[in-house]
């Protein structure tokens, strides 16, 4: 004779012991899914890069054509490079610009700093946050600083958290960037070159909303951290002490 379950015995003779254990299993807590690793999808093949070659001759920014094969078809690509043309990713590779994500801080409030710029190529203006190209032996917080100065008249005061490595639109360009979440304060004027149209402004979350539904354009890596802050109705800065090799 089987051992007898009482909690089992207390349940209506119409509900088969297999039915009562599924249902008993579907209340029990369920240990966490494994994170995947990194490396969880592995590519079957990799092109083979035959030549790279370079098609104009521009001061900042210049377009490229790569040759390449892929099982035995000869392929070409057009992208434009701020010169690491031909150069695989590197996950510690120094990036070409910086992305700030500034919050400004004043008698204890917290308000997000934007900038609205105008962008000749689309041909209005653009909501973004405060970015610049890395110049020569500059670190990623040396150019946060200057371009958080020149852009929008404010002052680094804490880094709370830099991005790995990110490509800005891989399909038509090899250019990399990093994120950076600071806190800064008030400090003098904005210092723009001759051609530059930049207004900063200081958001709380009824702007950010604002912004959101305005209608007018909106660079890519401003709008996810814009709907957040819009979704978690304050400013939720990331964790301090996350360091990584961008720093140095």
């Amino acid at each position: 004779m089987s051992e007898s379950d009482p909690a089992y015995d207390k349940f209506p003779s119409h509900v088969e012991k297999p039915q009562f254990d599924a249902m008993v299993d579907s209340l029990m807590p369920k240990k966490p899914a494994p994170k995947p690793r990194p490396d969880f999808v592995q590519a079957d093949f990799e092109p083979t890069i035959k030549k790279t070659k370079r098609l104009t001759r521009e001061k900042w920014l210049n377009l490229y054509q790569t040759t390449f094969d892929k099982n035995g078809s000869e392929g070409n690509w057009i992208f434009a490079s701020r010169g690491r043309a031909g150069r695989k990713y590197l996950p510690t590779g120094k990036p070409n610009a910086v992305v700030i994500v500034p919050v400004v801080i004043v008698e204890g409030t917290r308000q997000l700093v934007l900038i609205k710029e105008y962008r000749v190529a689309v041909q209005g203006w653009e909501w973004h946050f405060p970015a610049g190209l890395i110049d020569g032996n500059e670190s990623v917080i040396e150019a946060a600083e200057r371009e958080l100065q020149e852009e929008a008249g404010l002052q680094l005061t804490l880094v709370r958290r830099i991005s790995p490595l990110l490509y800005s639109s891989a399909g038509m360009t090899d250019e990399t960037s990093v994120m950076a979440f600071v806190d800064c304060i008030p400090h003098g004027e904005q210092h723009l070159e001759k051609h530059e149209e930049i207004i900063p402004v200081w958001a709380d979350i009824m702007q950010i909303n604002a912004v959101l539904n305005s209608g007018s354009p909106i660079a890519a890596k401003t709008w996810p951290v814009l709907l957040m802050y819009k979704e978690m109705g304050h400013f939720v800065l990331p964790a301090e002490g996350e360091r990584n090799d961008f720093l140095a």
